[in-house]
């Protein structure tokens, strides 16, 4: 990872369990933004997230907003590769919002992802739930 980038996702990571996080992270996002090479930052944020499930990033927050600006090839994958390695609800949350915007057979596959989740030995049955919620809403 680039030093800027770095030095900046250090910064997200300082403060992620501070009160005024999403205050902070909208600074931090700005400084992000500025960067060339901020596509770099994309799973390190991810990662963050992650690591951090009782955190509050928002709805979707400034984390999530500077994330979809990057789309399918630089995003979505790297969302998917976190929900199969350790799912939260702010990740289920965000995969939900890739969903919402899918029609036809991407739509499909990505549906499975949930059942994914749903079906998952050693993952929470709070995560579970979640990922249930979710798939449902968008088979009614």
């Amino acid at each position: 990872m680039i030093g800027k980038v770095k030095n900046i996702i250090e910064k997200l990571n300082q403060n992620v369990l501070d009160d005024d996080f999403i205050t902070i992270s909208y600074e931090i996002i700005e400084q992000l933004e500025e960067i060339p090479e901020s596509i770099e930052a994309i799973e390190p944020i991810i990662k963050l997230i992650e690591m951090n499930p009782d955190a509050d990033f928002g709805t979707p927050g400034p984390l999530v907003h500077f994330l979809e600006k990057f789309g399918e090839n630089a995003y979505y994958y790297k969302l998917i590769e976190s929900i199969k390695r350790q799912p939260t609800s702010h990740t289920l949350f965000m995969f939900n919002r890739i969903v919402n915007s899918l029609k036809g057979k991407k739509r499909i596959e990505y549906l499975q992802i949930f059942d994914f989740v749903i079906n998952a030995i050693d993952f929470d049955e709070g995560i579970k739930k979640i990922a249930a919620e979710f798939k449902e809403y968008h088979q009614s």
